[in-house]
């Protein structure tokens, strides 16, 4: 089975951020028997400055394990050269696993984010090349696609910015959705 999509949203209100724009982008995915890749590629934009504020793509692979659950990984990469002077988030790495259990589901993800160029191939690895990294973990209960419990842990570490920068973060969450 393949499938392609293709999204434009536009903003229907003033935004906050004022690094939010407008989304235009298109996704490609495949299954064969159990297993289902998609890949996506986003630009975020201001149509009004024909700027473009960032581009995201995204790779994610799912693999069914029959009546007991989804094991799912994922990769999202933000293009470095439009946050280099904003000084934010390049990349993240998913692994989760959904488990199928009489009424409802049991959802585990743990989720690594970080400066790109801590990871970019090009990147010296003895090096230190400073940013913030964190670590989420998250367990939930999905009941239906309208109830679901959410209890998440959320670690923020900046041990490679500079001295006077740095303070480890750390989050909880619990939120309730019905």
């Amino acid at each position: 089975e393949l499938g392609a999509k293709y999204k434009n949203l536009q903003r229907s209100f003033v935004e906050v951020d004022e690094d939010a724009g407008e989304t235009t982008g298109y996704g490609l995915s495949l299954r064969l028997g159990d297993v289902s890749v998609t890949t996506e590629r986003d630009v975020v934009h201001r149509r009004d400055a024909g700027e473009i504020l960032k581009t995201i793509t995204s790779l994610g692979v799912n693999y069914e394990l029959g009546n007991v659950g989804v094991l799912r990984a994922g990769y999202e990469y933000v293009d470095l050269d439009t946050l280099v002077a904003q000084g934010k988030k390049g990349s993240t790495t998913s692994v989760g696993m959904d488990f199928y259990i009489p009424g409802g589901t049991i959802t585990a993800d743990v989720v690594y984010s970080g400066e790109g160029a801590l990871r970019s191939p090009w990147a010296n690895l003895g090096e230190e090349q400073g940013g913030e990294r964190s670590t989420s973990i998250g367990l939930g209960y999905k009941m239906d696609n309208d109830i679901s419990v959410l209890l998440g842990y959320k670690l923020v570490d900046f041990s490679g910015m500079e001295a006077e920068e740095r303070q480890a973060t750390a989050t909880a969450e619990f939120s309730i959705r019905f």
